[in-house]
């Protein structure tokens, strides 16, 4: 009898026989088998697969059946000795001893760092099977580059016979270790469980089911995120077919049994929601401290998964939305569930605003106490370029509208994520691709009108072009990716292009375009795509995709030209955005879409760059202005309207109606993040926190939304968050969190570390070949003085002033950043006038001072009040409580 129709009442007999079997010896349980068996024909199979699966472990399984039966291993293999060495790893100590093999720490000798080096164990080495599961751990973690993933470095042999593999070097513990200290907050449980299930997600999308999801296999790191270990007995979703269900219970030994999912337990195909199941149980004993379905023995616990209700203790005192969110992850019916890991993500980004404000300030920095005991580093070296963006306060949130992912939905059955990567040129040209990368903004906005596909935005592919295809579209979560390259010749543009299946790990479709017209060829490839991914899409949505906006082709030209250039932040390529653009909409007055595109250049200028706001944004408005009334409701052009109102004209009101008003046109995790900036800087600090948990819930893998949930964190006051979760982003770059973390550090008074980081940011800006020059560099130097004149060295911090007016001769400063300094060294009637002359410019910065920590101690005095209320601020000012005011502001009372 399969368990799929095994009635409840079967479990008794099978359960008292079970127990009976387990503690007998073998000469007796032989003779139990046999007269069990005569009694129940119908339940051999079963009790044959119970037999098997307790024969190494007793009672249920507490250990995942690939690291059964340590005591074998240990008598036979001994450990490897420190000092040893397997291939170019030496063994420093031995981590964990299992079934399948040993984990150690050792050294990479070639690039001097820590790893965690995990070789196969000799009795595992005879058998194929093991032997190939292991490999597979390998090559399916090797296919996940996320930063809530254990990242894989190397997989290779000792001494040709014996396999190892080696990953990154965790600082922390395991969540099992944890949990023997007792139940977590539920600030905790939130944190750990919505770091499980952004893992997830990227898995999932792989198409990578774990199966063994438990607390043994998170682990949680003392830089804040928690991480998946041991996809090794994960399988391949689209390989799990009903053809290879299990006849009886041998199934489990696939799994720990009290966190299988019902459909493991039955011998049903499986999907991620099996995932779902497990993270649910997990999220019970965080709670609870106890297992959700854990009994005595292991038929038991079997039962109790399949019919029996997981009840949570009165006493736990948990929010009742994290009471539903749990009851929901336990769903016995697969469909019952939450669908999908991005599904639980947005739920419990629900949940936290019902926290326990006291707690979730120690959330980001939870003991987890233990020692090194596992793998870790950063997971991903971004561009720096990405990450200079975030120096000047708002620069990166500015950039949101530009790299807009229409519809950016969390990934469901029939939603498809298609990430579009810039085309590189044949033969390569010395413009940096700036044709391709113009296209492909373009071919993502129109291709973002279609709402069954999610369209990457051009800031998550520009950071993955050099890569693999498949490798890329596996790091972004994508179900294809459309990649290619151009050849210019005579005024015609060839295309070779081809769209790939990251899951099927094969190519859909590949093909050449060839013609004059830039529109004809991405028409040509939009129709292709859209056979292949949404084959249903109405003539009304092709057609919009299909409008170039203009007819004429030069016009086009200078559109895509103008995109290309705008992508990139700095004065010099913002500039030429802006003669492209002017010339698109000289030659056609009525292109919307080259008309946002100036507004949005133009708007960027004083930001990116170092122009006069003055000078600048009265054009950049009346272009915004020009484009809503060709298209009312473009969203391009009322975000760009919005964020003027918000940066220059500081009408808080009209900025949120206009970008709700866009994000209700094109929602997208970018547009949250917009919203979020506002919110903040006006002092709505948890709803902005909410619009960024709504961009993260979209986009898990983002780090310019991670980066920014750290500034509005210090704007809101919660600095010791804010550090714990800046320093926590060190494992995508280890520049990056230098560039925002002196914030806090200069709001607490911890100025000598401020000033080491205003150092360090200064030195990565002066080697960026002067991508960012300008505002951002001057801003540094300013808060370097901020530093020194706080520290009391008034000699350096004076000099920093005279090097800020010498940068100043021949670009815009804002003197914003020279009443920075002029604060610090105690001349305040300077610095006032000096942001005076910030208002009467419109320079950007104003907005900050409302919120920033920096200016506590002028806060509530006449002077400054009356420069607040010129900028709309007084009230977000006054709304700040004697107990926020920053240590500085303290210390100088």
């Amino acid at each position: 009898m399969h368990m799929t129709d095994m009635p409840p009442d079967s479990w008794e007999p099978l359960s008292t026989w079970h127990n009976a079997w387990l503690e007998a010896d073998v000469a007796q349980r032989e003779r139990l088998h046999r007269e069990f068996v005569a009694n129940h024909p119908e339940l051999a199979a079963d009790a044959d697969a119970l037999a098997a699966a307790s024969a190494t472990v007793g009672g249920f399984l507490d250990v995942p059946a690939i690291l059964a039966n340590v005591q074998a291993l240990a008598e036979e293999d001994a450990p490897l000795p420190a000092g040893s060495q397997v291939g170019p790893y030496r063994i420093v100590a031995l981590l964990a001893r299992g079934g399948m093999g040993d984990v150690y720490r050792a050294t990479d000798v070639r690039l001097r760092r820590d790893v965690a080096l995990k070789v196969l164990s000799r009795s595992a080495a005879g058998d194929a099977e093991r032997i190939e599961r292991f490999v597979r751990e390998a090559q399916w973690t090797a296919s996940l580059d996320h930063p809530n993933i254990v990242r894989l470095y190397d997989v290779g042999l000792v001494d040709g016979q014996r396999a190892y593999f080696v990953e990154e070097l965790l600082d922390g513990e395991t969540l099992r270790h944890r949990l023997s200290r007792g139940p977590l907050t539920s600030a905790e449980v939130v944190h750990v469980a919505s770091d499980v299930a952004r893992g997830l997600i990227a898995a999932h999308a792989a198409g990578l089911i774990h199966r063994d999801l438990k607390p043994e296999n998170i682990f949680l790191t003392r830089s804040g995120p928690a991480k998946i270990l041991d996809f090794g007995i994960a399988k391949l979703e689209h390989e799990t077919k009903t053809a290879e269900r299990p006849s009886t219970l041998t199934g489990i030994v696939l799994g720990t049994s009290a966190y299988l999912a019902p459909e493991q337990i039955r011998g049903s195909a499986i999907d991620a929601r099996a995932d779902v199941f497990a993270l649910g149980s997990v999220v019970f004993e965080m709670i609870t401290g106890r297992r959700a379905f854990g009994r005595d023995h292991l038929v038991d616990t079997l039962h109790a998964i399949l019919y029996e209700p997981a009840v949570l203790d009165s006493a736990a005192a948990v929010p009742s939305k994290l009471t539903g969110v749990v009851n929901r992850l336990l769903e016995k019916a697969p469909e019952a569930r939450f669908q999908s890991a991005a599904d639980v993500l947005a739920a419990l980004e629900e949940v936290e605003s019902s926290v326990d404000t006291a707690t979730a300030e120690r959330l980001a920095r939870a003991a987890v106490g233990g020692s090194t005991a596992h793998r870790g580093e950063r997971v991903r070296r971004s561009p720096l370029r990405a990450w200079l963006a975030v120096v000047a306060v708002g620069v990166a949130a500015t950039m949101a509208w530009h790299y807009r992912p229409s519809r950016n939905l969390p990934a469901t059955d029939a939603l498809k994520t298609l990430a579009v990567l810039p085309f590189t040129s044949v033969p390569p040209r010395g413009d940096d691709g700036l044709l391709e990368i113009g296209l492909a903004e373009v071919f993502i906005t129109r291709m973002s009108r279609i709402e069954s596909v999610r369209v990457l935005p051009l800031s998550a592919t520009l950071r993955v072009q050099r890569e693999d295809p498949l490798s890329a579209g596996r790091q972004l979560g994508a179900d294809y990716v459309l990649t290619g390259s151009l050849q210019r010749d005579a005024g015609r543009l060839r295309a070779d292009v081809k769209l790939l299946s990251v899951r099927a790990n094969n190519v859909v479709w590949q093909d050449t375009f060839d013609d004059d017209d830039r529109v004809s060829v991405q028409d040509a490839i939009a129709g292709r795509v859209i056979e292949a991914i949404a084959p249903h899409v109405s003539g009304g949505v092709r057609r919009r995709i299909a409008s170039p906006g203009t007819a004429d082709r030069e016009a086009y030209e200078a559109y895509l030209n103008g995109r290309a250039h705008v992508s990139r932040p700095n004065r010099s390529d913002l500039n030429k955005a802006v003669d492209y653009f002017r010339t698109a909409v000289g030659r056609d007055q009525g292109f919307a879409d080259a008309w946002a595109g100036l507004a949005l250049a133009l708007r960027m200028l004083p930001i990116a760059g170092d122009e006069r706001p003055i000078d600048t944004i009265p054009a950049a408005k009346a272009a915004a202005d020009r484009a809503l009334a060709l298209e009312p409701d473009h969203p391009e052009a009322l975000a760009a309207h919005g964020m003027i109102a918000f940066y220059f004209d500081w009408d808080f009101e009209t900025a949120e109606r206009l970008v709700r008003r866009a994000l209700d046109l094109e929602p997208s995790a970018l547009a949250h993040l917009g919203l979020a900036h506002i919110l903040s800087n006006i002092g709505r600090h948890e709803e902005a926190l909410a619009q960024v948990k709504r961009a993260r819930a979209l986009d898990p893998a983002w780090p310019l939304a991670r980066a920014l949930e750290g500034q509005f964190l210090f704007l809101a006051r919660r600095y010791d968050k804010a550090l714990a979760h800046l320093d926590g982003l060190a494992q995508y770059d280890p520049n990056f969190p230098t560039l925002i973390r002196l914030y806090p550090l200069l709001a607490q008074g911890r100025y000598q570390a401020a000033l080491e980081a205003c150092e360090r940011v200064e030195a990565l800006l002066a080697r960026s070949d002067n991508t960012m020059p300008g505002q951002p560099f001057s801003f540094a130097m300013a808060l370097r003085g901020y530093a020194l004149a706080k520290l009391g060295k008034r000699a350096p911090a004076e000099r920093v002033l005279q090097q800020l007016h010498a940068f100043g001769r021949d670009r815009y400063i804002p003197p914003y950043h020279l009443a920075l300094v002029l604060h610090a060294l105690g001349r305040n009637d300077e610095a006032l006038e000096r942001l005076r002359e910030a208002v009467d410019a419109r320079d950007w910065f104003v907005i900050f001072l409302g919120t920033d920590p920096k200016w506590d101690e002028l806060r509530s005095t006449p002077a400054f009040d009356a420069l607040l209320s010129r900028a709309n601020l007084l009230e977000v000012s006054r709304a700040i409580k004697p107990e926020q005011m920053s240590r500085s502001a303290a210390s100088a009372r």
